[in-house]
Order: structure tokens, then sequence, then C-alpha cells
């Protein structure tokens, strides 16, 4: 589950001038399968668990501070699923023989990743890679050092003034 508030600066803020309008950041997923047709698709939570109500899923179970994979939850379900290419609520999706790919330029709300068998059919053995793209986070990244340096050089200045003071 995918759970984003990409920040977007209101139109007349000096950020949206400096950044431009591609402040949202991308994510690309690929799935390459084991020789069957595989599916990978990004759609709204409520739309997804509508679809996958009731079919056996495994989820990938992550740390609490949702960045590191430990495990998979596997659930179970009797019902088949319905071929993934036969929904119109994915906001995207992709179908290959060897490796599906799509990026999908993150959006608020929460979002799920499917990963399946192009035709819904269960059982599939798969290596999925993801990653997000943040454009300008270079910029960020070095903003923020310097910010730190300046803090510690402050903190610093407070320190030794404070010890050259003299005590009554």
């Amino acid at each position: 589950m995918i759970t984003t508030h990409p920040y977007r600066p209101p139109a007349r803020h000096p950020a949206r001038r400096r950044l431009g309008r591609t402040t949202a950041a991308t994510a690309q997923v690929s799935a390459t399968s084991d020789g069957t047709p595989a599916f990978v698709g990004i759609g709204q939570a409520v739309d997804v668990d509508r679809y996958l109500s009731g079919v056996a899923t495994d989820v990938v179970a992550v740390g609490a501070d949702g960045s590191v994979p430990t495990g998979l939850d596997r659930h179970p379900g009797q019902t088949l699923a319905a071929p993934p290419t036969e929904q119109t609520s994915w906001a995207v999706s992709a179908t290959s023989a060897s490796t599906a790919e799509v990026t999908w330029p993150v959006q608020d709300g929460t979002y799920r990743i499917v990963v399946m068998n192009a035709d819904g059919t269960p059982g599939m053995t798969t290596q999925v890679h993801a990653a997000v793209t943040v454009p300008r986070m270079f910029g960020f990244a070095i903003g923020a050092l310097v910010g730190g340096l300046l803090l510690t050089g402050a903190g610093v200045a407070v320190l030794v003034a404070a010890r050259r003071r003299p005590t009554a």
C-alpha cells in the first residue's frame, strides 16, 4: 500500500517559481515473470480492494517505517480474480511476457501496487523492482546540509560565548 501526499507549492508560492511545475515524485515498478505474461498495475486502494475481494493474495510486509520489506503476509481467498487487464480503474498498468513496467506520477491518496498473472490465474514467480524518483533531491539535500552546518556553528558560538562569560 502506498499512501502519498506529494508537496506541490501553491501557484504563487516562491518555491513554485524556483522548482517549476515538476515537483511531484514518480514511482517506477517493473516485474519480470517466469515466462507467463505478467501484469503490473497501480490503482486506488478502494478499487484494488474491491477487485481482489475474496482472492488469495500475498502482500509484502514492510517495517514500521514503511521502507524495508520484512516478509510476506498471506491472505487466503476462494475466488479467482478476473483478468486485471479487463479492469478500468488502474491509474497505470502494463502487461508483458517478459518484463512489465509502469511509471506513475505520484498523486495524493492511498494506492496499491498489484503484480499478478495477466490472465488472473493464481501462482506466480516474479522478480519485482520498485523505485521512487524525487526531482531536485540533490538540491534539497545540499540545502539541508548547509542549514545543519549553520545551526551547528550557531550552537558552537553560543557554547563558546557561555564559557567566556565571567561567573559572579
